[in-house]
């Protein structure tokens, strides 16, 4: 067996451990890189603890994106850093420069995405937003005090408006990661069926569970006509809370206010009408089923 000149004996004890080295971190830059965007449904509003520094509000520094560590993102594989969904966030909020409004987080998410995948290979993104652009809070707050869900047309033609506005978020978001997989997670029915038994919910009248019926499937089909459009899958978690929904004996939704005591903490509370920790991992259940 011929002996290797010393020359070439030397070129391969520097030059492969360099190779093996640049193997492995090509190995771990190809592992999957999970990003999560969206709303309060998707930042973990409902479920704390929160991240440090995300329920802040003072006049000179507002973080209020609530974004924890329970939050379905987090539970299927979103890391801290790459977790940008933020409380109270709109389609424009995702897109626009500075549309958040909240510091540090003035920076558009989408403009986030944009920083991380400049850095290394985004393989995946997790979406859920919209439900803000329909007013969901004040609609839930209207079925509390007064009566929601009056106006179908107008209802219907909101979310027509919504489904035009996804589709084109959804393919700047395909953009902005280099073209990465597009998860968008649809929102889990929060109000039980029609026909449930539910309880200490007087408020809620069996037309307007009717109504809400409708009104979350209309928004859930949309959603995935968006997603077909933009080339990105949709995943259904209406049924993620079944039997566990807001005024059923064993909820996993934080509960709504109705006291006239507490009808203000009814509007102003933002943690109510969202999935609580148990709500969370269901809701995480049916989303690592395809990611």
């Amino acid at each position: 067996m011929r002996r290797l000149s010393p020359l070439i004996a030397l070129f391969l004890t520097v030059v492969t451990p360099l190779h093996l080295a640049a193997a492995s971190r090509a190995t771990t830059t190809a592992a999957t890189v999970l990003i999560g965007l969206g709303d309060s449904y998707a930042s973990g509003e409902g479920a704390p603890p929160y991240d440090h520094g995300t329920t802040i509000w003072f006049a000179w520094h507002r973080d209020t994106c609530h974004r924890g560590p329970l939050s379905w993102q987090r539970l299927v594989g979103v890391t801290a850093s790459n977790h940008l969904a933020c409380s109270g966030a709109t389609v424009s909020t995702v897109l626009e420069r500075g549309g958040q409004q909240r510091s540090p987080d003035d920076v558009a998410q989408l403009d986030r995405l944009r920083a991380i995948a400049r850095r290394g290979r985004v393989t995946t993104i997790l979406v859920m937003v919209g439900g803000n652009d329909l007013g969901f809070g004040s609609i839930l707050t209207r079925c509390v005090i007064a009566t929601c869900l009056r106006d179908a047309d107008a209802q219907r033609r909101a979310v027509a408006q919504l489904g035009l506005r996804l589709a084109r978020l959804y393919t700047a978001i395909r953009g902005a990661s280099g073209g990465a997989r597009v998860i968008v997670v649809g929102y889990p029915d929060i109000l039980p069926r029609p026909g449930a038994r539910t309880v200490g919910c007087d408020w809620l009248a069996p037309d307007e569970v009717r109504r809400a019926e409708e009104l979350e499937q209309l928004v859930d089909e949309t959603t995935a006509r968006a997603a077909a459009i933009a080339g990105a899958e949709m995943v259904s978690t209406r049924r993620a809370l079944h039997g566990h929904e807001l005024c059923t004996p064993d909820p996993w939704v934080r509960p709504i206010a109705v006291l006239q005591a507490r009808v203000w903490r009814a509007i102003t509370d933002p943690e109510q009408g969202h999935p609580n920790a148990r709500g969370q991992r269901a809701i995480a259940r049916v989303v690592r089923l395809v990611v």
